[in-house]
């Protein structure tokens, strides 16, 4: 009887371990904004890891992080392009927000935690360009 019942309590526990990564794979839905696809999130190692492996079909990579290291989310988005024509405004769910977007030079401005930040980024088709944003420093 024992051996029975830890038997079910191991498989229950391996089948949650082994779906893990398929729930935060499931809770990362690719958006589109105006034609724009992104995905944000990045929450716990589990969606780290499903954001990997789907980072290839995104060009742009934004981190958002404290200065002392730790990550954020809920930081605003808002990507112009070369005549500051808004191409893209989204708010983070994580501290990684991947976007595909046509290639050419665009600026990158976030806001978050009393801070504003403007990047400039250039985005080419087949090669993916990161940004890392540090809040609480003068970067």
């Amino acid at each position: 009887m024992i051996t029975i019942k830890a038997n079910k309590v191991f498989g229950c526990l391996l089948g949650a371990v082994l779906a893990m990564p398929l729930v935060a794979q499931e809770s990362l839905q690719v958006s589109d904004y105006q034609g724009i696809a992104y995905v944000s999130g990045g929450v716990g190692v589990e969606e780290r890891e499903a954001l990997a492996a789907m980072s290839d079909r995104f060009n742009l990579k934004l981190t958002f992080a404290m200065s002392a290291g730790n990550y954020l989310s809920d930081v605003q988005v808002r990507i112009v392009d070369r005549s500051g024509n808004p191409v893209f405004e989204a708010t983070a769910d994580g501290p990684l927000l991947y976007a595909l977007l046509p290639p050419g030079s665009y600026t990158v401005q976030v806001n978050g935690f009393e801070q504003d930040f403007q990047r400039q980024t250039q985005i080419q088709a087949n090669k993916q360009n990161s940004v890392s944003l540090l809040f609480g420093s003068n970067s």
